[in-house]
Formats: structure tokens, sequence, C-alpha cells
């Protein structure tokens, strides 16, 4: 049999998720550049343009989105909570932000299923 050709594609999911994040606040842009130029004009403060305020608010709220969508956080010297570590989710979510390398404080409903949890599964920074 010929061997088939795969095709690698190109991960196009970040570009994806940027442009789902940005969606919302060009709505919202929209939205309160409407209403705050209806105000101000019905109370003759200002007779400034709705698309004025719209660039306004979209080039702050895409500002804000760009900055917080690149910001990375490193785990050392980080802890975190996690309760209900009895469930599965709770214990995955415990074992995979060890294995990141953030100090862990786990939370169980009983005491010493928590002791033997803990000394079972020997992560270097759960507490």
């Amino acid at each position: 049999m010929p061997a088939k050709k795969v095709t690698e594609e190109p991960d196009d999911s970040q570009t994806w998720e940027l442009l789902e994040r940005c969606l919302l606040p060009v709505a919202f842009s929209h939205a309160v550049a409407v209403i705050i130029s209806t105000v101000l004009n019905t109370l003759g403060i200002s007779q400034t343009s709705s698309f004025v305020l719209f660039l306004l608010f979209l080039s702050l709220s895409i500002g804000f989105t760009l900055f917080y969508h690149n910001l990375k956080v490193t785990a050392p010297g980080k802890a975190v909570l996690v309760t209900g570590c009895d469930s599965r989710v709770g214990c995955a979510l415990a074992k995979r932000l060890d294995e990141l390398g953030f100090t862990v404080f786990a939370g169980f409903t009983n005491k010493i299923m928590g002791i033997n949890t803990c000394k079972r599964l020997d992560y270097s920074r759960l507490h």
C-alpha cells in the first residue's frame, strides 16, 4: 500500500481566539458610544458624534484586549488555593498546576483522605 500524504494545516486557533476576544469589545464600544452620544446631545452638554466616541472606545477596548491577550504569568513564586481536591477535577487541576511550577494549597473535605492523597501523589509543591 502506498503511504498516505499527510498535509499539515497551519494552526489558526490563536488567530481565531484573538478575533473572538475582539468581537465583544467592538459591540460594547458601539453600544456605549451611541448611549453616551445620545445622553450628551439630549442634555445639551456636548455635540459629540457617536462615531468619534465609537473610535475612542474601540481603540481603548482593543488596546486592553490585546494587552491582556498577550499577558503571560510566570509560575515561580506564585501560589494557588484549590478547594475540592476530593473530586477528579480538583485533583487534576492541583496536579497540573504543580507540574507548571505553582505552589498548590489543596483543600480536602476529609483531612485523613487529603493527607493520604498528598503522600500518594508525592508532588513537590503541594501542601
